[in-house]
C-alpha cells in the first residue's frame, strides 16, 4: 500500500473481477493474505472503511486523501474505528480501543479517550486503583 492506496488487486467474487478497492455494497475487505475481498479481516488485521483494506495495525496521525486521520484498532469487531465503543477508551500508546488505559493514563468518559490529566470542565479526579476520571471520590478517598 501506498499513500493508503493499494498496490495490488483483489479477487471480488461479488462482481467476478479483480479490483483494486473491494465494495462498500457488499461490504468487504481486501485481504493481503489472500489478495480476496472477505466479508471478515484475517485475524490479528482489522478491517478500514476508507481503504476498504484489513490492516495490521489501524492509521494514526497520518495523512489520507488530505486530511489528518486517526482510527484505533477495536479487537471485538475487528475494525478501524474514528471512535471506541462505549465501554471502552482510545488509548493513544497502543492506538486501540481498551478497557483498561496504559499505565499512567485515565479513562476519562466524557471523551472516551485516555488522558494524562482528567478533565477539570466538567471537574472530574484521577482514580489510580481502576486508571479513570471519576466526578466523585469514593468514601475513604479526598480530591485534591
Amino acid at each position: 500500500m501506498v499513500n493508503g492506496v493499494s498496490t495490488s488487486t483483489y479477487a471480488d467474487d461479488s462482481t467476478k473481477r479483480c479490483v483494486w478497492t473491494c465494495p462498500f455494497n457488499p461490504s468487504l475487505y481486501g485481504s493481503n493474505a489472500t489478495n480476496t475481498c472477505v466479508k471478515k479481516c484475517p485475524a490479528y488485521t482489522y478491517g478500514d472503511n476508507d481503504t476498504r483494506l484489513c490492516l495490521q495495525t489501524c492509521f494514526f496521525n497520518i495523512v489520507f486523501n488530505g486530511v489528518v486521520k486517526y482510527t484505533y484498532a477495536e479487537n471485538t469487531t475487528t475494525f478501524c474505528l474514528y471512535q471506541c465503543p462505549p465501554g471502552s477508551w482510545a488509548d493513544n500508546l497502543t492506538y486501540t480501543c481498551v478497557s483498561t488505559c496504559s499505565l499512567g493514563y485515565y479513562a476519562d468518559s466524557s471523551t472516551w479517550n485516555c488522558v494524562l490529566m482528567c478533565p477539570s470542565n466538567p471537574i472530574s479526579y484521577a482514580y489510580g486503583p481502576n486508571r479513570t476520571c471519576i466526578y466523585g471520590c469514593p468514601t475513604g478517598y479526598f480530591a485534591s
